[in-house]
């Protein structure tokens, strides 16, 4: 029996497999069985986890290489967030929360990012950094490193990964492939996926040529709905924390600065909106317009010191001329929605970790 960690004893499948003394263990911990069984190339950071685990994945399957793949989200080209592969590679998003990715031993270790996040759990920043320390000191002396030298939130983990004599490969040498997705950070994700198929000995330009021209991505990243009947595109997102929800918005900004930006956004748990309050408030800010929906409570209780209203006021203190509203519910939102003028030039999101990309096909109908 596999379980989540987010389950636990009180959970009525979870006690049964423990009163019939079942072989048992948590995802974490299976995927380690797994990954000790093959060449393991984990894929981790903050952001951007499941575009590069999606990219590394569809650039190792097209040159041959057949590998295992485990994601965190369906991936478009295999339809499926699984890949039973016939090799030895095995190709794994790795999560960070709770430490899960701990049970891991990579070869190679691709990671894209630290930012604050998860302080639930960790309670600081500097606590949830010092796990990404940990999950060096797991790695064999001679082992891959790939990340950006230049970041300086990463230098704790360089400097852990040279006292072990981890070879270091800095994504940002391999030159820039031209996307069709847009975004600087969707650049610099196949840029680490690049850097994977130099690392195992593929040809990079095949890798690239084939990430510019056939990529397909994975659901909810930046995923198109559809279109409404007054022409507007509609998309969805998983972005989930402020420097995610920044990185869409100003991607899009970059391809065309005279497209209006509505974003319809669900902010995923209390803590995470109340520890990262002034960044979300700055971070949604740059849309045109903001329509926030209740805050999804996933495994949290309520106790009443944040809420969506409590956002919305931060960023009308922080911007006053910020356009912003708060719905009560789905269908609330929709009739908010209904209600706005919006050039045909608009793009709309709907962000978040929730539900709310049920939305999308709400908008379009």
């Amino acid at each position: 029996v596999v379980y989540t960690p987010a389950v636990g004893s009180g959970n009525v499948e979870y006690d049964k497999a423990i009163e019939l003394g079942l072989d048992i263990h948590s995802y974490p911990e299976y995927l380690g069985i797994i990954s000790r069984e093959k060449k393991t190339i984990a894929v981790s950071g903050t952001n951007g986890k499941t575009t590069t685990t999606t990219m590394t994945a569809e650039v190792l399957h097209h040159l041959g290489l057949d590998p295992t793949v485990i994601v965190g989200g369906v991936m478009k080209a295999f339809d499926t967030n699984y890949v039973d592969g016939n090799s030895d590679l095995f190709v794994v998003e790795a999560c960070e929360y709770k430490e899960s990715f701990l049970s891991l031993v990579p070869d190679i270790l691709l990671l894209t990012n630290i930012t604050p996040d998860h302080l639930d759990y960790f309670g600081t920043y500097e606590n949830y950094k010092a796990v990404f320390v940990k999950l060096i000191k797991n790695m064999e002396s001679g082992s891959t490193l790939i990340c950006s030298k230049q970041d300086q939130e990463l230098q704790d983990v360089i400097r852990a990964a040279q006292e072990k004599e981890i070879q270091i490969l800095d994504y940002t040498t391999i030159s820039k492939p031209k996307l069709k997705i847009p975004g600087k950070h969707n650049v610099m994700n196949a840029q680490g996926a690049l850097a994977v198929s130099h690392a195992v000995g593929l040809d990079v330009q095949i890798a690239r040529e084939y990430l510019q021209e056939s990529f397909q991505g994975s659901k909810r990243r930046f995923q198109l709905v559809g279109t409404t009947e007054q022409g507007i595109e509609v998309y969805d997102d998983y972005a989930h924390n402020p420097e995610a929800l920044e990185t869409l918005v100003r991607g899009l900004q970059e391809q065309d600065q005279k497209r209006a930006v509505v974003l319809i956004f669900q902010p995923h748990l209390f803590s995470r909106t109340k520890d990262l309050f002034n960044e979300f408030v700055a971070a949604l800010s740059l849309a045109d317009q903001v329509l926030l929906l209740p805050i999804y409570q996933a495994r949290e209780e309520d106790t009443g010191d944040m809420s969506s209203i409590i956002l919305s006021e931060g960023m009308k203190l922080a911007n006053p001329s910020c356009s912003v509203d708060v719905a009560t519910g789905l269908e609330d939102a929709v009739s908010i929605f209904k209600s706005y003028k919006l050039p045909k030039n608009s793009i709309v999101l709907t962000v978040g970790a929730g539900d709310v990309y049920t939305m999308g096909p709400m908008l379009i109908q």
